[in-house]
C-alpha cells in the first residue's frame, strides 16, 4: 500500500480477507489516508472484485472513499520462458512468475467469465499433474519407504491447487510426515506450511518434486491470448520468479 507523503500510486494491491462491498471500501479508505492517486486493487486470476465494484461505482460510493484514479487489473500465473541466462549460468526458465494485466472497465466486463483467458480442462489437468507429481515421488531416494496418494485422497483436500492438495495429505499423518521430510532433504519451516511447501518443493526447478502444471501457460502464450482478448491491456511482470 501507498506510504503517505511518499509513493503516489499502487498498482498491485490485494484485498486483506474475503472481498465484498465493505472490504473494498477499507481498502480504498486506506489509499486514500495513505495519498494514493492511482490505485488498483487485483486478485490472482480472477475478477471477483467485480460485481462489488461495480455495484459501488453504481451508487457513486466509490468517490467518497477514495478520490484518485481506480484501474481495474488482474494477476495472472505463468511460467517463465523468456531464455535469458546470467553470467553465473542461471536463468528463469520454467519458474512459476506472476503477470499483471491493466485493463478498461469496459475489457473487465467482457472478460469476467472467462478470466483465465485460456481454454483449459480442469479435470485433465490434474490428472496430468498428478501422474507428473507421482513419477517425481517414486524417483525421490527412500522412495520404497513412502506412501503414495491416490488422486481421490488428493482431491478430498479441497484446496485450490495440486500442490497444497499433497501438502494437506502429507501432514495430516505425522509418520508419512517424517518419511517425506527425509525423501525431500527438507525441514519443518517449509513442510509445515503450504505456501513454502509449494514455492519450494514444488515450483523450483532445481526442487526434487517440480513440475510443469498444466494449467499455467508459458508467458510467451499468455501474452499472445492476453493482446488479443483485451485490446486495453498494460502487461507487467509483477516480480522475476
Amino acid at each position: 500500500m501507498c506510504e503517505k507523503n511518499n509513493v503516489r500510486a499502487d498498482l498491485h494491491v490485494h484485498i486483506d480477507g474475503r472481498i465484498n462491498e465493505e472490504s473494498i471500501i477499507k481498502t480504498l479508505k486506506k489509499a486514500q489516508n495513505d495519498g494514493c492517486k492511482k490505485l488498483c486493487i487485483l486478485e490472482h486470476s480472477h475478477l471477483n472484485i467485480l460485481d462489488d465494484l461495480l455495484s459501488l461505482l453504481k451508487k457513486g460510493e466509490v468517490d467518497k472513499y477514495f478520490k484518485g484514479s481506480l484501474i481495474i487489473g488482474c494477476e495472472y500465473d505463468t511460467l517463465i520462458d523468456a531464455h535469458f541466462v546470467n553470467e553465473d549460468g542461471s536463468n528463469y526458465d520454467n519458474y512459476i512468475s506472476h503477470i499483471l494485466v491493466y485493463m478498461s472497465l469496459e475489457d473487465a466486463i467482457a472478460i469476467n467469465k472467462n478470466v483465465i483467458l485460456h481454454n483449459r480442462n480442469g479435470e485433465q489437468d490434474y490428472i496430468q499433474d498428478y501422474e507428473q507429481i507421482i513419477g517425481k515421488i517414486n524417483g525421490l531416494q527412500f522412495a520404497k519407504d513412502l506412501q503414495l496418494p491416490t488422486i481421490d485422497e488428493l482431491k478430498k483436500q479441497e484446496t485450490d491447487h495440486i500442490g497444497k492438495d499433497l501438502h494437506a495429505w502429507i501432514v495430516k499423518d505425522e509418520n508419512r510426515k517424517a518419511k517425506y521430510m527425509k525423501a525431500l532433504s527438507t525441514d519443518e519451516t517449509i513442510i509445515d506450511y503450504p505456501a513454502p511447501f509449494v514455492r519450494n518443493i514444488m515450483q523450483k526447478p532445481s526442487s526434487p518434486l517440480f513440475y510443469k502444471p498444466a494449467s499455467v501457460p508459458f508467458s510467451s502464450e499468455l501474452f499472445k491470448i492476453i493482446r488479443k482478448k483485451v485490446k486495453s491491456a498494460t502487461i507487467v511482470l509483477a516480480h522475476p520468479a
